[in-house]
């Protein structure tokens, strides 16, 4: 019973669907969270193209969804969190600044955190613009 009413209540905040190409092929696809496996909720892209499989870009506990954030990010050069000195020294920076151009999908913890899921022409690699 616990478990449903939860449930039902982290629902309620779960950030509304977006809207983009973010796999540059012409066609609209839809970035949103859904139930996941164990009470967790996955922020999954819907390709536009029929015959895609969907992309699971992150999974979330239900508490963090009241944070969470999902838009485009505005087009342009960006530095990542590594490229701006953030993260472990002894880590490797394999980005130290993005490009972004068209429909990128921008996500992360209000005031907290951002992300962006770039395609790379197979999949979405998530970056860490900031933390």
């Amino acid at each position: 019973m616990w478990v449903a009413i939860l449930l039902a209540g982290a629902v309620t905040g779960v950030p509304a669907p977006v809207r983009g190409d973010f796999d540059h092929d012409g066609k609209v696809d839809v970035a949103e969270i859904v139930p996941a496996a164990n009470g967790r909720f996955n922020l999954i892209v819907r390709r536009g193209a029929t015959g895609h499989p969907v992309s699971v870009i992150a999974t979330y506990d239900a508490r963090e969804l009241a944070n969470l954030y999902l838009t485009t990010a505005k087009p342009g050069h960006w530095r990542t969190w590594c490229g701006k000195g953030g993260g472990d020294d002894s880590a490797p920076c394999p980005r130290t600044s993005v490009t972004l151009k068209g429909d990128t999908l921008d996500f992360g913890m209000k005031e907290s955190s951002e992300s962006v899921a770039i395609w790379t022409g197979k999949g979405f690699e998530v970056i860490l613009l900031s933390d």
